[in-house]
């Protein structure tokens, strides 16, 4: 360049030195006729790197994130209105309005800024459909029913597959808790949306009983039975119903007039089944 103002322009960043000569014009064209300036040196800052996904999605009513890098800040503006200031900007609430272009400004600690843009597109939501409450016997097995999507994810507290005979990922697996267990259920619909349910199964626990240990008495002394029992929802009674005073009760004081045999009977009121225990009397 050979006038005394310099236009810079470059490409390239990093730091770019200069010096500025001057001469006679008659000598001009001799090299030791020149006189030069001290250099001075150019910094030339980088522009951003913008990095952002060109296409994204979302779901209707959920939230979406928005996000790029690159830089230090940011200026994010789009439909309806939308701006922030957020590396990753939320719309908390998605609606079909808000689908579109959103562009935004990256800006570097140096005051270098560069731009970039992305679609966001709103899919319909998913929404889960789940069955009752169940209830089941203690070591049975019973059918989870859900429905609403294409794809399907069962999980509990503990891993299903410890628990269950059936695919975690249909909409009906087969499951056999030990314990009243509450299934949770990811649903995924042909969008790539996601909603979630949760079905309980009930464990109804089988009966068990206990008569306790054999007596001894004396004619005319009352004793008292020690009977005991464990499971969901269970009658107990004992037979025969002679000298007992209360045939119902697991403990309940008896007065024989000679040894006997007495039967504690447990007996599920949800239909888990019944057991009996004998317990000997001997009376001297």
């Amino acid at each position: 360049k050979t006038s005394p103002n310099l236009s810079y322009k470059t490409a390239a960043s990093g730091i770019q030195y200069f010096r500025f000569g001057v001469a006679e014009a008659a000598n001009a064209g001799l090299i030791n006729c020149k006189v030069y300036s001290a250099p001075v040196h150019i910094a030339v800052n980088a522009k951003p790197f913008v990095q952002l996904t060109s296409y994204i999605f979302g779901c209707y009513v959920k939230p979406v994130v928005i996000f790029a890098s690159g830089g230090s800040n940011y200026e994010w503006r789009g439909p309806n209105g939308f701006y922030s200031v957020a590396e990753r900007a939320v719309i908390d609430s998605a609606l079909y309005s808000d689908e579109g272009r959103y562009s935004i400004k990256i800006t570097t600690n140096k005051g270098c800024f560069d731009t970039g843009s992305l679609y966001l597109n709103i899919y319909p939501a998913a929404h889960a459909t789940i069955g009752n409450t169940l209830s089941i016997c203690e070591g049975s097995s019973i059918n989870l029913n859900a429905g609403g999507g294409l794809q399907y994810k069962w999980t509990t507290d503990r891993a299903l597959s410890a628990n269950s005979n059936s695919n975690d990922n249909i909409a009906n697996p087969v499951v056999n808790p030990a314990d009243t267990t509450t299934y949770k259920v990811i649903i995924t619909n042909q969008y790539g949306c996601t909603d979630t349910a949760f079905q309980k199964v009930n464990v109804w626990k089988k009966p068990t009983v206990n008569a306790g240990t054999d007596k001894r008495t004396r004619l005319g002394i009352p004793i008292t039975l020690d009977g005991s029992g464990t499971g969901t929802d269970i009658r107990y009674f004992w037979t025969p119903d002679l000298f007992i005073n209360n045939a119902s009760s697991l403990r309940p004081v008896i007065n024989l007039p000679q040894t006997a045999y007495y039967t504690l009977h447990a007996e599920s009121n949800r239909g888990c089944g019944s057991v009996t225990d004998e317990v000997y009397i001997k009376v001297y």
